[in-house]
This record gives structure tokens, C-alpha cells and sequence, in this order.
């Protein structure tokens, strides 16, 4: 879960160097997230958590400055 407006950096993840394709640039990623104007039912917040017990990533914790 994020907030909106959070930016990852992912070092060497970027554009390619034009003069050396093997270096690639820093990636900036931007989330633009919305979130409910009202308050979720109990049924749509049953959904939403059944949702997320299905993934098998492993979320990381990201405080969007220093990395993870």
C-alpha cells in the first residue's frame, strides 16, 4: 500500500546511456493512486482482503526515500 504522489528510484532501470548501452539511467516511478470517497461495506472490504491474501509477493517496506 501507498499514498499518492509516492516515488520509487530504481537505479539502472532507466533509459539506456546513448553512447554505452550498457549503462542505463535512474527509473522514477510515480503512483497515482485514488482511494474510496465513502467508507467500504463489510462485503467489499471482505473482497478486497481476499484479494490480498492471494498474491505470493512479499510486500516490502518503502519509506520513498532511502529504498527499501
Amino acid at each position: 500500500v501507498t499514498w499518492p504522489g509516492a516515488r520509487l528510484r530504481k537505479k539502472d532501470e532507466g533509459m539506456p546511456n546513448l553512447t554505452n548501452n550498457n549503462i542505463r539511467g535512474v527509473l522514477y516511478v510515480t503512483f497515482d493512486v485514488e482511494f474510496p470517497r465513502t467508507e467500504l461495506t463489510e462485503e467489499q472490504k471482505k473482497l478486497v482482503s481476499d484479494l490480498l491474501k492471494q498474491s505470493d509477493v512479499k510486500p516490502k517496506a518503502y519509506n520513498g526515500l532511502q529504498g527499501y
